[in-house]
């Protein structure tokens, strides 16, 4: 859950070592102890390239319900700064509670804590927690650090050591190294073991409980950057090497991948056991929500129950399964993601979790949907419509196209789009381009075009640019209407006029011929008559 808690005290509890408290104003966190927070900060006052989001152990016990703490050396992180520097009273979101670092319900073994530097946190959350409530089993604390004025806490943790004989205190100023576990720890009581502080330390000490056969099922490590590496963030499992990779390294890694990817695990049974920033960012769900929840929460119904049993029988037999899976995020919109899900193996070779690494790819598959429909509303259509790229070369038509050309598709693939066009018609459709590119105006023209077979074809055609988000043009399109058949008739009506005029013009001729046989014929009469009366004389 996230809350607005305000910044109530800060004091030093070891050189260079500073506690935060904020209070809770009313607000029952519900946590438990040996869990941590996730701290994000109203503003930076000072720059800080992995930004205003950190993940902290408390080191307050659930018992107090006023106020919750955290503790962390000072340093120059620009965060850290920014904390130390916030006047009181401010408010931080905190959303709490997180992490698998507890003490197993039920719990009757002895305890044995053994924390490096201030890794001492969620040791002191337990410890407080557990001589409040009197808890029926021995308290061990292997406390390591650098010095003793560098040990956060150790005037208290000495002081509850005297109080409670259920709780013992070994202290070492210097390594937490093999030597000085055997010298410091009994192996041979079956206990629950926590190992937390800086990433070398924790998988040495891991090491080191390995070889004196303890059980991976009692070995807890805090799950969370600052005291882990990278492989065990993700997957719980035993250390892995991370040589020359520092934690401060790891801790960037992780942040880097918390913006990209996102990353879950689950147990055997598909309940959810871990996320990351990304996916509380990207299914809307809080920590406290998912946590617990079976993976089934997430479906969206788009996929066929096959289509999950065949992935869960992939990842149980061992191999990882890789595909497109569409989710429902908690306020019902939908997602989706590139995943890969892989089993994560004991030493014995027992399948004990599985993680995933999902990217999302939401836009690209809203695009390919977008463009199949598109797709389809053009293949449906009884225009013609065709794109090619910014060199003329043909890259997509529907069928109407490829029947107004008489080319299939592998053969329009090859062709250049002016090829398919009458040389009269080239200079012309090269200029409405031209003047298209100046002005982003559609062109529409009348063109001729020539098909397969040689025989001309006619199209009222409207062309543009697909243009990108920058605006600069990336493919040419467009639609062609069938005209041929209106040209041929106005063709023949052309030629039949023609015909019609050349009688007309046959016509007239021949009134004016008829005239003037009049005309001689009125003459010839008018002559023979004067003929006439002459010979009377």
């Amino acid at each position: 859950m996230q809350y607005q808690l305000p910044i109530i005290d800060r004091k030093e509890v070891a050189e260079n070592t500073t506690e935060v408290t904020f209070g809770t104003e009313g607000t029952e966190a519900g946590f438990k102890a040996g869990q941590h927070l996730s701290l994000n900060l109203p503003e930076l006052l000072f720059p800080d390239p992995k930004g205003s989001s950190r993940y902290f152990s408390m080191v307050s016990s659930p018992h107090t319900k006023d106020s919750l703490s955290i503790v962390f050396r000072n340093s120059e992180s620009g965060f850290k700064k920014t904390l130390l520097s916030l006047p009181l009273g401010t408010k931080v979101e905190v959303d709490c509670c997180h992490g698998s670092f507890i003490v197993p319900e039920g719990n009757t073994l002895p305890l044995v804590l053994i924390a490096g530097g201030v890794g001492v946190a969620p040791c002191m959350s337990i410890i407080r927690t557990a001589l409040a409530e009197k808890a029926p089993y021995q308290i061990t604390l292997v406390y390591g650090s650098h010095n003793e004025a560098g040990a956060a806490y150790l005037a208290e943790i000495k002081e509850l050591a005297a109080q409670n004989p259920s709780f013992i205190l070994k202290t070492i100023f210097g390594p937490l190294d093999q030597d000085a576990l055997i010298k410091n720890i009994d192996f041979e009581i079956e206990s629950e073991w926590f190992i937390v502080g800086p990433s070398d330390m924790v998988e040495s000490v891991w090491g080191t409980l390995k070889k004196n056969n303890i059980s991976d099922a009692r070995i807890h490590a805090e799950e969370f950057a600052g005291y882990k590496s990278a492989s065990m963030v993700e997957t719980g499992s035993t250390p892995q090497s991370t040589e020359g990779i520092s934690a401060l390294d790891l801790q960037g890694i992780l942040q880097s991948l918390d913006k990209l990817v996102i990353l879950s695990a689950t147990d055997t049974q598909g309940n959810i056991t871990y996320v990351n920033n990304k996916f509380i960012e990207i299914s809307k769900y809080s920590r406290s929500e998912i946590l617990g929840q079976n993976h089934r929460i997430l479906k969206s119904g788009t996929h066929s129950p096959e289509f999950y049993e065949k992935l869960w029988r992939t990842i149980s037999s061992g191999e990882t399964w890789r595909g497109i899976i569409k989710n429902k995020a908690k306020d019902g919109s939908f997602y989706w993601v590139d995943a890969s899900i892989a089993p994560v193996f004991d030493t014995q070779g027992e399948i004990v979790r599985y993680v995933a690494a999902r990217f999302p790819i939401t836009e690209q598959k809203e695009l390919e949907e977008k463009t199949k429909m598109f797709s389809k509303v053009i293949e449906g259509t009884s225009q013609a419509w065709g794109i090619a790229d910014l060199d003329g070369m043909m890259v997509s038509a529907n069928s109407a196209f490829v029947n107004f050309f008489g080319y299939n598709t592998n053969e329009l693939s090859s062709i250049n789009y002016m090829n398919l066009v009458n040389p009269e018609y080239r200079d012309l459709l090269m200029q409405g381009l031209d003047e298209m590119q100046k002005t982003k105006k559609s062109l529409v023209a009348e063109v001729g075009f020539t098909k397969k077979d040689g025989s001309p074809v006619f199209a009222n055609l409207t062309v543009d640019f697909y243009y990108d988000e920058n605006g600069a043009p990336q493919h040419i399109y467009a639609f062609l209407n069938d005209i041929t058949k209106q040209k041929e008739t106005e063709a023949e009506l052309k030629e039949h006029n023609k015909e019609i005029e050349n009688l007309n013009k046959l016509m007239i001729g021949r009134e004016l011929k008829m005239v003037e046989l009049k005309e001689a014929l009125k003459k010839a009469q008018g002559e023979i008559e004067m003929l006439k009366t002459g010979a009377a004389l």
